[in-house]
C-alpha cells in the first residue's frame, strides 16, 4: 500500500514540474512607439497600514504615459489624510471618492467599476493597495501583452508573509495553480472552465474590458477576479496567467484575524459553492499532503524508515513551487500543517454557507 501512495506522489510531482512550464514570466522588450496610454487603477478602503508604501512604489514606476487614479471607497481611518499629504512630492495622481454603494453590488467591483469610468488609458492596470510593482512592471505587461496577443494578463504575486496563518496559508495559492490547473490548456484555450486570476494584479486591452461589461457584469460576484477571466475567455478574448512573481509583491493578509476572514469569504465561493468538489478536495489534501506527517511518524515509532518518503515528497513538491514563486523555502517544510488549515478553512466556510452566517470584510458583510 505505501508503494502505492508513493507512486501516486511522485506522479503529483511530475505532474507539477511539467505544468509549471506553461505559466510564462512578463519579458520586456522594446515597446513600440508612441507608447500606449496605461490607466492604474487602485480602490482604497480603510488602507493606512499599505498606503506609504503602495504610492512609494507607484512613483518609481518609469513608464511615462500612464495616469494614475485611486478611488477612496469610505474609509474609515486615516487612509485619505496620509494620501493628501504624501501626494505633494511625488508624481501626479487623481484622487476619488466613492459613491455610496448602490444595492446589489458588492464593494470591490464597485469601486472598480467607477474607476473604469473615470479612466482614459488604452490599458486598464488594476491593482490593489497591498500590490508593491516593479518599477517596469507596465513595461513588462505592455511588452508581454503586444507578444502573447492576449487581452487580459493576471498572475498571483510574490507574498510576503509574517504572521503564523499567513505563512501556512496565503503561499498556497500557488500551490493551488501548479497543482490543480492544467496550465497549457488555461493559457492556450479560450475555455472559462480553466481559468484562475488574482484581483490584486490584473491588466486589461481597455476594448476588450469594455466588451465583455466591464466589472458590471461580475458586480455581486465575490471572486469577481476569477469570472472576469471567465468572461473574457467566454467572449473569445485570449487570458495569459502568468508568474508575476518577479514584478509584483502583495502584502495580503497580514493578520492572522485577516487571514481567516479573507480566505474564509473566498475559498468556498473560488470552487462554485460545490460542495462535491469541496469534499473532493478534503478528502485529497488529507489523504496526500497532510498524511504523510502521520505515516513519518509512524516510522519512527516502527523504525521503518519507508514511510518517510511520503513527507519528502510533499516537501519536495512545495519546495518546487516555493522556489518558482520567490517564497521562502522553509515553508515547504510546514506543508502538512498548511494543508490541514486549508482543509480546516474550507470546512468552516462550508458550514457558514449552510447555516447563512456569512461573513465580514472591511466592515461589510457578505452573504
Amino acid at each position: 500500500m505505501i508503494d502505492v501512495f508513493i507512486i501516486v506522489l511522485c506522479f503529483l510531482f511530475v505532474w507539477v514540474i511539467i505544468n509549471s512550464l506553461f505559466l510564462p514570466n512578463l519579458k520586456e522588450e522594446i515597446t513600440p512607439l508612441p507608447y500606449p496610454r496605461v490607466s492604474l487603477l487602485i480602490p482604497l478602503r480603510n488602507e493606512e497600514r499599505n498606503i506609504e508604501g503602495l504610492l512609494d512604489s507607484i512613483d518609481e514606476l518609469t513608464y511615462s504615459n500612464v495616469e494614475i487614479i485611486l478611488l477612496d471607497d469610505h474609509s474609515t481611518d486615516n487612509t485619505v489624510a496620509l494620501i493628501e499629504e504624501k501626494r505633494k512630492f511625488m508624481k501626479p495622481i487623481q484622487l476619488m471618492s466613492g459613491d455610496p454603494l448602490p444595492s446589489g453590488w458588492i464593494g470591490k467591483s464597485y469601486a472598480c467599476h467607477q474607476l473604469s469610468k473615470k479612466a482614459t488609458g488604452d490599458y486598464y492596470f488594476f491593482i490593489d493597495a497591498d500590490v508593491r510593482l516593479h518599477q517596469r512592471a507596465i513595461e513588462r505587461c505592455i511588452s508581454t501583452m503586444q507578444q502573447r496577443k492576449c487581452r487580459l494578463i493576471t498572475g498571483f504575486p510574490h507574498f510576503p508573509t509574517s504572521s503564523f496563518l499567513s505563512q501556512l496559508l496565503v503561499p498556497m495559492q500557488h500551490f493551488i495553480v501548479f497543482l490543480h490547473l492544467p496550465l497549457m490548456v488555461a493559457n492556450k484555450t479560450t475555455s472559462p472552465l480553466f481559468s484562475a486570476a488574482h484581483g490584486a494584479f490584473m491588466f486589461f486591452h481597455r476594448k476588450s474590458y469594455e466588451e465583455i461589461g466591464g466589472h458590471v457584469q461580475v458586480k455581486q460576484q465575490i471572486v469577481e477576479d476569477v469570472q472576469l477571466a471567465r468572461n473574457m475567455k467566454a467572449h473569445q478574448f485570449s487570458v495569459l496567467l502568468a508568474n508575476v512573481t518577479t514584478t509584483a509583491s502583495c502584502y495580503m493578509y497580514q493578520t492572522n484575524k485577516e487571514v481567516w476572514e479573507g480566505f474564509s469569504k473566498n475559498i468556498f465561493n473560488g470552487i462554485g459553492r460545490s460542495f462535491l468538489l469541496g469534499s473532493f478536495i478534503i478528502v485529497v489534501y488529507f489523504l496526500f499532503f497532510v498524511s504523510p506527517l502521520l505515516l513519518a511518524s509512524f516510522g519512527v515509532l516502527t523504525s521503518s524508515y519507508v514511510y518517510f518518503l511520503p513527507l519528502c515528497i510533499v516537501v519536495l513538491i512545495r519546495a518546487f513551487v516555493d522556489l518558482k514563486t520567490k517564497q521562502s523555502l522553509w515553508l515547504s517544510f510546514l506543508m502538512p500543517l498548511s494543508s490541514l488549515f486549508l482543509i480546516m478553512l474550507l470546512l468552516h466556510a462550508m458550514i457558514a454557507y449552510v447555516t447563512h452566517k456569512g461573513f465580514t470584510w472591511k466592515g461589510r458583510h457578505y452573504s
